[in-house]
């Protein structure tokens, strides 16, 4: 019998206040966004999260595993299509 092993990763709530991005960058955004006719900003976000070394806990009748992590990194892409990231607008380090 072959089972599908899920992994989790819990790490603390982030939340942010506001997005450091300098005027250059802050207007290309907004000039590229404008230029696709785009009628909502959508964006994708890319999360390094570091597995911290607390051994793994079992779950659901020992189908899953959860790990304990912490986000190092967040890298903000715009989109063309609303589907695929393109270029990253920025950078946030929690």
């Amino acid at each position: 019998m072959h089972g599908v092993l899920a992994e989790h990763v819990s790490f603390k709530r982030i939340s942010f206040d506001d997005f450091p991005i300098d005027e250059v960058a802050a207007k290309n955004y907004v000039s590229y966004v404008s230029s696709i006719h785009a009628f909502q900003r959508i964006v994708f976000l890319k999360v390094d999260i570091d597995i911290l070394e607390n051994p793994g806990r079992i779950t659901d009748y020992g189908r899953g595993v959860d790990f304990d992590g912490k986000v190092t990194k967040i890298t903000v892409f715009a989109t063309r299509d609303n589907q695929h990231p393109t270029s990253a607008v920025g950078v946030l380090f929690p």
